[in-house]
């Protein structure tokens, strides 16, 4: 079955928000509509507007690739986080996963991104408790999303501009990052620079050449991915983009980082930034497993999982770490500090553990 669009995009963002249009995205009649000023929240640089009526209060984030960073090193020219929406991949995974997306808009050089309020449902801003209990839903919902596109041929219709986790190494590369290192894409470039820096006085010099030579040349590590199956992957999953709207109910924002590849690579990114204990990763690892064969109807030999485990690990090293080291003297959160210290500890071992797989036949 040949891919098609599922949703329509707005031709201009005054037209996705007039009351009218509102009034049939919500199925309830819209009187008011007022819009906060724009802010930039996160890193990359993207825009972000509440819009209040009076019915709800939504979210609309905007972004260019002029001005946003992840978009520019990614060489994302069609938007990924909205043609997996347009193209209704986004709503393949309910109720799994929700992504709360009402509408979407091109106009000119700007994305728009029109979303339901999550403001205070984000895992960011959850207890550790909370973090903690709701963890198995989230490793549930990813396995779902895996398996619901396991080896899809649509994730390589160009279309959807989905690529390889070459997008995650070029937003840590210091030789690109030191052709755009400017105030306009304000501190990422700066940061991934210095963290490479950071890193040579922290890591243990064989494992700082294999990291090295890997992000200048990823093929080789790319080869070793496809090796395995691929399949859609939100590229960031981590709690800043976690949220639950209803109780355990997942839900997953900014898919700017989706991709196609390795399964493990959104397994790594969500354990690591949940848990620095080594005995937690087990257990999240076997309980994602688990879901993963449910959904599949298939089982995986222990060699081919910790070679998976291994190399999707090896690419959240090697694209975060940087970040992480750029931090430890930077920050004034101590808790933040001692976590990102113990990420760049664990990193000489995590890099061992990868690099062995690469060139195994």
């Amino acid at each position: 079955m040949n891919l098609e669009p599922k949703h329509t995009l707005f031709d201009s963002i005054d037209q996705m928000l007039a009351a009218e249009t509102l009034s049939e995205l919500l199925s309830k009649p819209i009187a008011q509509v007022n819009h906060s000023t724009p802010s930039v929240w996160g890193n990359a640089g993207s825009e972000f507007t509440f819009v209040d009526t009076n019915a709800e209060r939504l979210v609309l984030k905007t972004m260019s690739i002029k001005s946003d960073w992840e978009m520019f090193a990614t060489n994302d020219h069609l938007c990924r986080s909205v043609t997996l929406w347009q193209y209704g991949l986004l709503d393949q995974v309910r109720p799994h996963l929700e992504h709360k997306i009402l509408a979407c808009a091109h106009e000119n050089d700007i994305w728009a991104i029109l979303m339901q309020d999550l403001s205070g449902h984000f895992l960011l801003d959850s207890s550790e408790e909370r973090i903690q209990e709701l963890l198995p839903t989230f490793l549930d919902a990813l396995a779902k999303l895996h398996a619901e596109f396991w080896d899809d041929p649509h994730l390589h219709d160009s279309r959807l501009g989905l690529d390889s986790p070459r997008i995650l190494f070029q937003l840590s590369s210091p030789n690109f990052a030191r052709q755009h290192n400017n105030d306009h894409w304000g501190w990422l470039p700066g940061g991934c620079i210095g963290g490479w820096e950071a890193l040579k006085e922290l890591l243990e010099p064989d494992m700082m050449s294999h990291m090295q030579s890997l992000i200048d040349n990823p093929q080789p590590l790319l080869d070793a991915l496809d090796r395995y199956p691929h399949t859609l992957l939100h590229g960031d999953a981590y709690k800043r983009n976690l949220a639950y709207k209803d109780p355990d109910q997942a839900v997953i924002v900014d898919w700017q980082l989706a991709m196609r590849s390795l399964m493990t690579i959104d397994l790594a990114r969500i354990i690591l930034d949940f848990s620095l204990n080594p005995a937690e990763h087990a257990q999240a690892q076997a309980y994602y497993r688990k879901c993963l064969e449910g959904y599949l109807d298939k089982q995986f030999q222990d060699t081919e999982w910790q070679a998976m485990i291994d190399l999707g690990i090896l690419v959240e090293v090697l694209w975060l770490t940087c970040y992480m080291a750029y931090f430890i003297d930077r920050t004034e959160d101590p808790g933040f500090k001692h976590y990102a210290e113990m990420r760049v500890k664990a990193c000489n071992k995590q890099v061992r553990d990868g690099v062995r797989w690469i060139n195994a036949s």
